[in-house]
């Protein structure tokens, strides 16, 4: 352990950026003494990192006050995943999937799987696409419930799903590969599929990026690859994270990534490369982006907002259980919990 004594800090004459490494090993009220002492102390003090980990802290003491509901709703069974179309929020669960129509505020009860836990939901051409236990990837028909498309992807347990206009791409909780299956030949029952290869471990989640021809992949390995979806190889592999990447997120020119080491990643998609990071304490599950406003949903159901530009938490509040989904509207923030809740919060102050 370092011990900080006042008379030898003040004659380091280390570089600032070294000095901010330590800064995230003391406390906020040490380095203020620390900046009294020295310049070079003051400069390290005023980093971005400091100023971070000052607004956390008092984000966490002082900032666990609900906002205001707007509506709730309930759909009466654990809930392991979730998708967004417009005004329908799908929820899968064990055995079965249910769709909750925020304008009429009611829950629709819309398939059964006998024996399969739905495992991964994603909204594609008009079908609610559910990834499940057995490893099935089926395209249902949200009028009739009908099954119009089922594929075998895995040998279990599909993971995670992403629309790339052409194709969907799925990734397996017990396989290293993401898939990648034409839509063309589906309505001959004869999809062609290939295998993206080079996680160690299994694929967390999947984001696409067309303006960049990308599909994005984080996974248990606790790497991120990013594939050209022209040539499917493997561009970069993003590494940071020290643990599994549980889920991902694109604004604009940004990748987010959340992961179990608790951090929030920022990565710059034209650099292909690192750019900030954010620590919530928690491991991360679900990730919404509005504007500069980033928030963050772990697996006890602590949820915070974080201003994306200056770095800090503005606000910090606990519902429910584990953190399933988040979409942050002009508004109100949607966010579902493990235990079924569906909550719409007042967020336009």
């Amino acid at each position: 352990m370092i011990r900080m004594e006042d008379d030898v800090i003040a004659e380091w004459a280390l570089p600032v950026d070294i000095l901010t490494k330590l800064l995230q090993k003391i406390t906020p009220k040490t380095a203020a003494r620390c900046s009294c002492v020295a310049k070079t102390w003051k400069l390290a003090a005023e980093s971005p990192i400091l100023k971070q980990r000052i607004a956390q802290e008092q984000c966490l003491r002082f900032g666990d006050t609900e906002p205001t509901i707007l509506w709730e709703g309930n759909a009466n069974f654990h809930v392991y995943c979730v998708a967004r179309r417009c005004n329908l929020i799908a929820l899968g669960g064990e055995e079965q999937i249910k769709i909750w129509d925020m304008e009429e505020a009611s829950m629709v009860h819309f398939s059964a799987l006998e024996g399969r836990q739905i495992t991964t939901l994603c909204f594609i051409d008009g079908l609610l696409f559910s990834g499940d236990s057995d490893g099935h990837l089926i395209g249902w028909d949200v009028e009739t419930n009908d099954q119009i498309i089922d594929v075998k992807t895995h040998t279990r347990l599909v993971q995670a799903i992403v629309d790339l206009e052409d194709s969907i791409a799925c990734g397996g909780g017990y396989n290293t590969d993401v898939k990648v299956i034409s839509k063309e030949g589906w309505t001959r029952g004869n999809p062609s599929e290939r295998a993206l290869q080079g996680h160690t471990m299994n694929v967390e989640c999947l984001v696409g990026v067309p303006k960049h021809n990308l599909l994005v992949s984080g996974s248990g390995d606790s790497t991120i690859r990013l594939w050209n979806t022209d040539s499917w190889e493997c561009l970069t592999v993003l590494s940071g994270h020290g643990a599994a990447v549980l889920s991902l997120y694109k604004q604009g020119n940004l990748l987010l990534s959340g992961s179990l080491d608790s951090r929030v990643h920022l990565w710059d998609l034209d650099a292909l490369g690192y750019y900030r990071s954010l620590n919530t304490s928690r491991m991360v599950a679900a990730i919404s982006v509005k504007g500069s406003k980033v928030v963050s949903g772990s697996d006890l159901g602590h949820i915070r907002v974080w201003d994306m530009e200056e770095m800090i938490c503005l606000r910090s509040f606990k519902v429910g259980m584990d953190t399933r989904g988040l979409w942050l509207d002009e508004g109100k923030l949607l966010g579902v919990s493990g235990d079924g809740h569906i909550y719409a919060w007042d967020f336009s102050s």
